[in-house]
C-alpha cells in the first residue's frame, strides 16, 4: 500500500523499542480467541481455554497494575440504560456508525488527518497481522492498525473519532511530552506518569474516551462502551465467563460477537477464564471520563495535552512548565506541530475552549441527564 510506505520512509531511533512495546501490550490477548469463539458457539457448556504470546507470570504483572472500581457501578448502569432506551438495543444503536471502510479508505483518512496536524514528518503508520482485541494503537512514534483474525474494519461514522482519540489525544499528548524538561526523566521532577498505571491509564484513556466523541452527533456521544466494560469487569471479578457473557447477552448486548469480546477483554491474561477475575483495565475509560467531566469547571484541559501526565499531577507539571517558560499560554501551539522547548500542540477541537467546554456540558447532559448524578 502506497499509504504505508510513505509513512515507513520516516525512521525512528525508537521504533524497535515501541515494536517490543506492543508486542507486549497485544500479548496478552488470547492467540485463540476466533477458535474459541466458534466452539463456544457451537456448545454454550464449552469450557474456555485461552492461550497466549505472554507467559503467565507477564500476564500476572500485567493484571496486577489495574485495581477493580466499583464506586462508578450505579453511574456506569445508568448510562447503559438509557443508551438502550433512547436505541432501543446494541444493534440499532450500532445502525448509527455507517458503512465498513476498506482499508485505502480508512488509510487515506490517516494520513489526511496526520497532514492538517503537520505531524507528517514525524509520524509513521505500520499495519499489523495479529490475534488479538486492538484493532489500533500508538506508541511512541508509530501509529498501528491491525488487520489481524477477528479485528473488524473502520466505519465511516465513528473513524473521525478514532483519530480524535488516537492521534489527537494520544499521538500529542505523546508528542508534546518530548518538548517538556521532564520527558523521560520524570523521577527528577516528581512525576511518576507510567510507573502509575492505573493513573496513567485513567488520564490516557478517560481524556481519550471524551476526545472520541467530539465529532458525533448526539445520538452517538453515549458512553454505552466504556460503560459496559467498566460494569463488566465487576462482574467479572465475580463470577467465570459463561455467567458473565450469559448476563450480558441477556440485558444488554443482543449481539454474540461483540458481548464475546466485551467478556474476553475482562477474562484475558488469566490462566483459567472460567473463574472469576479478570484484567480491569478497560474500566479506566470509563473512570477516566467521569472523573474529567466531574472536574470540568476548573480543570485546564490544555494542560493535559501538554505531556503524557496523570490527572493528579497536573497541578505540579504546570507548576515545572509555568518555571520554565513563563506564562503556559504562549506555550500553546494550534498550529503546527514543532520541536521545541514547552510547546504544546492542540488538537483541532481544543482551538476554540469556549466550544469545548459546551462540548463538555453536553456529554454531560447526554450521558448523565442531571448534574447531580455526577
Amino acid at each position: 500500500v502506497s499509504t504505508q510506505s510513505t509513512w515507513e520512509a520516516v525512521v525512528s531511533t525508537q521504533s524497535t523499542w515501541a515494536t517490543n512495546m506492543v508486542q507486549v501490550v497485544w500479548g496478552i490477548n488470547p492467540t485463540n480467541g476466533p477458535q474459541e469463539l466458534e466452539a463456544f458457539l457451537k456448545n454454550p457448556k464449552h469450557p474456555i481455554h485461552f492461550t497466549y504470546d505472554l507467559d503467565e507470570v507477564a500476564r500476572t504483572k500485567k493484571r496486577k497494575s489495574y485495581r477493580l472500581h466499583t464506586d462508578f457501578l450505579d453511574l456506569a448502569l445508568r448510562v447503559i440504560e438509557r443508551t438502550l432506551y433512547v436505541h432501543g438495543s446494541y444493534t440499532s444503536y450500532k445502525k448509527q456508525w455507517g458503512r465498513e471502510l476498506d482499508l485505502e479508505e480508512s488509510l487515506d483518512q490517516f494520513k489526511s488527518y496526520i497532514l492538517g496536524l503537520g505531524l507528517e514528518s514525524f509520524a509513521k503508520i505500520k499495519l499489523m497481522n495479529t490475534s488479538g482485541l486492538t484493532r489500533t494503537g500508538v506508541c511512541a512514534d508509530k501509529i498501528f492498525i491491525n488487520q489481524g483474525p477477528g479485528i473488524k474494519p473502520y466505519r465511516s461514522n465513528r473513524l473521525g473519532g478514532l483519530l480524535d482519540h488516537e492521534i489527537g489525544t494520544h499521538y500529542l499528548r505523546w508528542f508534546n511530552d518530548m518538548n517538556q524538561c521532564w520527558h523521560q526523566q520524570r523521577g527528577a521532577y516528581g512525576l511518576k506518569g507510567r510507573k502509575d498505571p492505573q493513573n496513567c491509564t485513567i488520564a490516557e484513556e478517560g481524556l481519550a474516551t471524551i476526545h472520541n466523541r467530539w465529532s458525533f452527533p448526539d445520538g452517538m456521544r453515549y458512553f454505552f462502551i466504556p460503560a459496559l466494560r467498566y460494569y463488566a469487569a465487576v462482574m467479572g471479578s465475580k463470577m467465570g465467563f459463561k455467567r458473565v457473557f450469559d448476563k450480558l447477552r441477556s440485558q444488554y448486548v443482543d449481539d454474540d460477537h461483540e458481548c464475546w469480546q466485551t467478556v474476553v477483554r475482562v477474562k484475558r491474561t488469566l490462566s483459567d477464564p472460567n473463574l472469576p477475575g479478570g484484567y480491569y483495565k478497560d474500566q479506566a475509560y470509563f473512570i477516566g471520563a467521569v472523573t474529567f467531566l466531574q472536574q470540568r469547571k476548573t480543570l485546564d484541559f490544555r494542560e493535559m495535552m501538554s505531556g503524557r501526565i496523570n490527572l493528579p499531577e497536573v497541578d505540579l507539571a504546570t507548576q515545572i512548565r509555568k518555571q520554565k517558560h513563563g506564562a503556559v499560554a504562549k506555550t500553546y501551539n494550534p498550529d503546527k506541530a514543532q520541536k521545541k522547548p514547552g510547546s504544546v500542540m492542540l488538537p483541532p477541537f481544543m482551538r476554540d475552549m469556549e466550544r469545548y467546554h459546551a462540548f463538555l456540558d453536553r456529554l454531560v447532559a447526554i450521558n448523565f441527564e442531571y448534574e447531580t448524578e455526577l
